[in-house]
């Protein structure tokens, strides 16, 4: 096996203007080739080497949370045209259910709010932390066992994935829009 050394007195790496890509520029290099014995084959000097490399690829598999929302839409759309079923369908579920999570956690401030105004207004006490404590008892109690059986339900399959991801939102949001039914029947 053949390997190449290159050596610099100076060099600057700065970002191109392809995505994913550097310039590489070596001042006073010194590049050697040998063989797989060690033997040095040829021997270059220059003042000046410049080289664009693309990271493009390199390095680890993205996991599913690394990914940005494009890249799981592509490879959602990459394991819709793979031909091999047998990985795919749980791919393709774990994917869905990234994106679901993702848009439902967004939702999810909403949802506080919606729930921790009336619990608050409930306790009427003058004590913020007296009023701040109910509010959070659901989210600790009913939201996130909720979020998270829904998540391992839908990864597995047991249920369908909007359902596993939204149906904490959409429960926690009529509670709320019952409390403040009630607070505004007062």
């Amino acid at each position: 096996q053949q390997s190449l050394t290159l050596s610099a007195r100076e060099g600057y790496i700065s970002p191109s203007p392809k995505p994913a890509s550097f310039i590489f520029e070596l001042y006073g290099v010194t590049a050697i080739h040998k063989d797989s014995n060690g033997v040095v084959i040829d021997r270059y000097d220059s003042d000046k080497h410049t080289e664009e490399i693309s990271v493009e690829g390199r390095g680890k598999r993205l996991r599913m949370p690394e990914m940005t929302q494009d890249q799981l839409w592509e490879a959602l759309v990459r394991a819709e045209t793979e031909a091999s079923p047998a990985g795919t369908v749980k791919r393709k579920r774990k994917l869905w259910t990234e994106i679901h999570d993702r848009w439902a956690q967004s939702f999810t401030c909403f949802v506080f709010a919606m729930l921790g105004v009336p619990l608050g207004i409930f306790s009427r006490k003058g004590n913020v932390l007296a009023a701040f404590a109910p509010g959070c008892l659901p989210v600790f109690l009913l939201y996130y066992p909720m979020q998270m059986v829904g998540k391992a339900m839908a990864v597995s399959g047991g249920l369908p994935v909007a359902l596993g991801m939204w149906a904490p939102d959409v429960f926690l949001t009529a509670l709320g829009a019952l409390l403040l039914y009630i607070l505004f029947r007062r």
